[in-house]
């Protein structure tokens, strides 16, 4: 309280002092002269008038009443490709289950249609679990003859003493082949999982 007393009338001498100097005098006429012109000058650089109005003075617009939506549909709408077939829903689609493959084979499915789906995911798992390795590819393609190589490609290698992996990948073509490349003695299963 005594720093109050103190400081109120320290305050009050100082704002007299400054008063009397020249340099206030000249700040607060430069401050009048500025505030004069900006207040004067108000209306006439900001008078504007909307010309685009009613009857009740309001602003028109084209269209007017009230707009009344009905929701029917409670699924999502399904997307059609070529067959016709609807694609709103994952599919699984088995490539082969227990297949046994000899060292060095080659497996290359049929082309599968997935104009419509987002992600591809390829699945693989073999059994007995050995010290061998197996390569799978899932390449794109823009029809059913042409088969190619390189990327854009999902790819997935179960090494030695993996049981089972999984590798996926955005959807690159409207078609695609499943390749699988044995390098010793296995029992495999590979399924390709697609969504919209």
């Amino acid at each position: 309280m005594k720093k109050m007393m103190i400081f109120v009338p320290l305050v009050f001498v100082a704002f007299t002092f400054l008063r009397l100097t020249p340099v206030y005098h000249q700040v607060s006429a430069a401050a009048e002269k500025l505030i004069a012109v900006v207040v004067t000058n108000w209306p006439d650089i900001f008078n504007v008038r909307e010309q685009n109005l009613d009857e009740n003075g309001n602003i028109k617009i084209h269209e007017q009443g009230t707009v009344n939506v009905n929701v029917t549909n409670s699924t999502p709408i399904p997307v059609s490709g070529d067959s016709g077939e609807t694609k709103s829903e994952p599919k699984l689609i088995p490539i082969f289950e227990n297949r046994s493959m000899s060292p060095a084979e080659i497996f290359q499915s049929d082309f599968i249609n997935v104009e419509g789906y987002k992600k591809a995911i390829i699945y693989a798992q073999r059994w007995p679990n050995d010290s061998s390795f197996v390569e799978i590819y899932g390449f794109y393609s823009k029809d059913t003859s042409t088969k190619f190589q390189g990327d854009p490609r999902i790819q997935l290698t179960l090494v030695a003493n993996q049981f089972s992996r999984y590798a996926e990948g955005d959807i690159a073509g409207p078609y695609m082949y499943i390749a699988v490349q044995n390098n010793g003695v296995e029992i495999i299963s590979v399924w390709l999982y697609l969504i919209p």
